[in-house]
């Protein structure tokens, strides 16, 4: 069964786009707390220097030098093993497209760091434009080395995810350090 996640999970990445298209997920169900996700990378977490991603077929692994990856639009899918990617690269499209819905599932519920914090029983966020808000099942987030970061609208989700790796980064680790701080 896990292959066949992997297979599905990564046949919708091998799907054709224009080079300014961004990988853009839409939610699986009600119960996901993101309304558009930008997955950027599969990585959940990074501590010291060391990233863990979460591969199609369920497997938490840490990403090396030799991690196999798929990369699709400029995002990148890292593999536990070549033989999870040599499945995905297999995958028809409706196969892909169930095992998406069923790995964002489990890779929005990871534990990422996030810029959202509860303020006075609401979930609320600052967006990377300085953007106070509250944060809804239908707000657009960025995901990327292990930060999860929710956005006031599609626009300042979309201009996260089209900026040069640094600056996103910057612009992520911003908000993540202004959720600290109300925490």
């Amino acid at each position: 069964m896990k292959p066949l996640l992997l297979v599905l999970l990564f046949g919708v990445m091998t799907l054709p786009v224009t080079a300014d298209d961004h990988p853009v997920i839409q939610a699986a169900a009600d119960d996901v707390q993101l309304g558009t996700l930008h997955a950027l990378n599969n990585v959940i977490a990074v501590s010291e220097g060391h990233k863990t991603a979460l591969c199609g077929c369920g497997k938490e692994f840490e990403v090396t030098d030799a991690t196999p990856t798929m990369d699709m639009a400029g995002t990148t899918f890292y593999c536990c093993s070549q033989e999870c990617h040599d499945h995905a690269a297999k995958a028809t499209a409706e196969e892909s497209a169930k095992g998406m819905a069923d790995w964002q599932k489990s890779f929005v519920g990871k534990g990422m760091l996030t810029n959202a914090a509860m303020v006075d029983g609401k979930n609320m966020a600052t967006c990377a434009c300085g953007q106070a808000f509250e944060v809804t099942a239908k707000s657009p987030c960025v995901a990327e080395n292990g930060m999860k970061m929710s956005a006031c609208c599609d626009g300042c989700a979309s201009h996260v995810a089209k900026a040069a790796p640094e600056e996103r980064a910057a612009m992520m680790n911003k908000v993540m350090k202004t959720a600290a701080m109300t925490k």
